[in-house]
């Protein structure tokens, strides 16, 4: 025979013997404790207000004290969702927890604390908790908020020094937990007279919540636990809590009694604001193993026969181990990276070959070890070996030929006189060429008077080489070299503002303006000079070409006067 003492909502208790009431303490309080020391066990209850706009609590957190083992079981966060933890001297354990005959479990909704020894369960969660004390440990033996644990609820509101009162919110101002300064001290031994009940205002519930209680998806339950105290409650905080989760913490509560008599309900997907919120590895049970099995269990280990609802791996699968909250469907390893491995299962891990090991129930690793790929040949200036990752196996590399331009000897870049060094990479190779190569000069903005040579050699035929002459102020000498024009063609030239005529005319009809005469250069026998007439010329006047010696020189001196605007052009062809 076990008794169940329960509290939720701001706060709401029922008895070991069935007694309800509720109590609006801001302290912690004695939950319960043995009137006869036994077993060293105590239980104490944290309330803090909990509603920004009325004068109502919850309970904050549970302290469970065990012969020399003190655990508190906290809810760090009273509107929302539940951030439970478990401390031991206010160090934060890593749960499941077990030592000295303790156990603490989480199902992610409430945590359930065992002792095994005493056959004891206390669950907290969301703001509720439950106490369940066999008979033959503690019947007859208990004293506090949770009352008397002896089927009579008419003493369960007990003083502690054993005087007995109608009012059980009232007794339960006198039983604060020893050194608590900021509690409300309670006034002197209360008469029995019952205190008055509060002036209220007629309240309906902000929500249909409330009513699930008596609907039929609790009907089967109905029969084991009477759901009118939860009613109650439930409407209580409807009421006065401004955060509407409140509600249903005497829905899980009411289902948590069920649950105890073999009744599991699935409740919470017929209200969206009490609607469960599991990771998307686990599932939502209302009545899982509170202690949940895993891959490590001991058979002859004796284990948590109890259920709570909560979090859980789905059906068939089960916890690697205790400490992990991964779900495997086979036992095996979890590698480094937390993914599960089957026994003897092979994988690469940050390039090492690993595997799981049976014998060990370990992952074991050892470098991975590369195949040799061919090596490339390097050769040609520029070109080196460079260590280079894998494309297909970024756990390896080889070596490659690259072209390095800084390993390039250097190149001679001098060439002859009127060429200029071409600079290029030829294709497949790294280290820049250079061939010599003809340039044009523009001869412009010239303000005195002087020479230019231009050698066309080395032309395997006839070349071209364009002279812009542009705003020449003075008179001025073009000298050029024309060697190796054996057959080559005219020179051309922009005759403007001549002021001479000369010996040989060529008539150069119909040109407005100054015009180009072209001079073919080809069967000279004797170098001399040739005057052209320009007639018909507006402003042109005359060139005088001297040809001295033209089959084997190599130099034609064009003397140029009076340009003071027009562009001279010799094209050699």
């Amino acid at each position: 025979m076990t008794g169940v003492c329960e509290g939720w909502g701001d706060p709401h208790y029922i008895t070991f013997d069935g007694l309800f009431y509720s109590f609006q303490g801001n302290c912690t309080y004695v939950l319960m404790e043995e009137m006869w020391p036994r077993h060293q066990f105590k239980i104490y209850i944290d309330n803090v207000n909990c509603d920004p706009t009325e004068d109502v609590s919850c309970p904050r957190a549970i302290i469970v004290s065990y012969r020399s083992t003190v655990i508190t079981l906290k809810n760090h966060n009273l509107i929302g969702a539940a951030q439970l933890e478990a401390l031991i001297d206010g160090v934060s354990l890593r749960l499941p927890f077990s030592r000295h005959g303790v156990k603490v479990m989480s199902s992610g909704i409430n945590m359930v604390l065992e002792i095994a020894h005493l056959q004891v369960v206390v669950t907290f969660g969301v703001t509720g908790f439950s106490v369940n004390l066999p008979w033959q440990h503690f019947g007859n033996n208990t004293q506090g908020h949770c009352g008397t644990c002896n089927n009579n609820k008419a003493d369960d509101c007990m003083l502690p020094g054993g005087q007995l009162v109608e009012n059980c919110a009232l007794m339960a101002d006198y039983w604060p937990a020893k050194d608590q300064p900021d509690c409300h001290v309670a006034p002197g031994i209360p008469t029995n007279s019952p205190l008055p009940e509060p002036t209220q205002k007629p309240c309906k519930p902000d929500s249909s919540a409330c009513d699930l209680l008596k609907d039929s998806i609790f009907a089967a339950c109905h029969p084991f636990v009477s759901p009118d105290n939860f009613y109650k409650g439930c409407v209580y905080d409807s009421c006065h809590v401004s955060n509407p989760a409140v509600e249903c913490t005497s829905l899980q509560t009411y289902a948590a009694a069920c649950a105890q008599f073999g009744v599991c309900i699935y409740w919470r997907n017929h209200t969206a604001q009490c609607a469960s919120d599991c990771p998307a590895d686990k599932v939502y049970k209302p009545c899982g193993p509170a202690e949940q099995p895993t891959c490590d269990d001991n058979p002859d280990e004796s284990r948590m026969n109890f259920t709570t609802e909560g979090c859980f791996c789905p059906d068939g699968m089960k916890l690697f181990n205790k400490d992990s909250e991964i779900c495997v469907d086979k036992c095996g390893c979890i590698d480094p990276e937390g993914v599960p491995r089957e026994f003897n299962e092979r994988f690469e891990y940050k390039c090492q070959d690993c595997v799981c090991s049976e014998s060990t129930k370990t992952v074991t690793c050892k470098p991975k070890v590369c195949s040799k790929p061919p090596v490339e040949i390097c050769t040609g200036p520029g070109f080196v070996y460079v260590n280079q990752t894998d494309p297909s196996d970024p756990c390896c590399s080889s070596l490659v030929c690259r072209c390095d331009s800084r390993t390039c000897p250097p190149t001679n870049m001098n060439c002859p006189i009127g060429f200029v060094p071409v600079v290029s990479v030829p294709e497949g190779k790294c280290c820049p060429e250079h061939t010599c190569g003809m340039v044009s000069l523009p001869l412009s903005r010239l303000s005195t008077c002087g020479m230019v040579s231009l050698p066309l050699s080395r032309l395997s035929t006839c070349g071209m080489v364009s002279l812009p002459l542009s705003r020449i102020s003075t008179c001025g000498m073009v000298s050029l070299p024309l060697s190796r024009l054996s057959t080559c063609g005219m020179v051309s030239l922009p005759l403007s503002r001549l002021s001479t005529c000369g010996m040989v005319s060529l008539p150069l009809s119909i040109i407005s303006t100054c015009g180009i005469v072209s001079l073919p250069l080809s069967r000279l026998s004797t170098c001399g000079m040739v005057s052209l007439p320009l007639s018909r010329l507006s402003t042109c006047g005359m060139v005088s070409l001297p040809l001295s010696r033209l089959s084997t020189c190599d130099m034609v001196s064009l003397p140029i006067s009076r340009l003071s605007c027009i562009d001279v052009f010799v094209l050699l062809r």
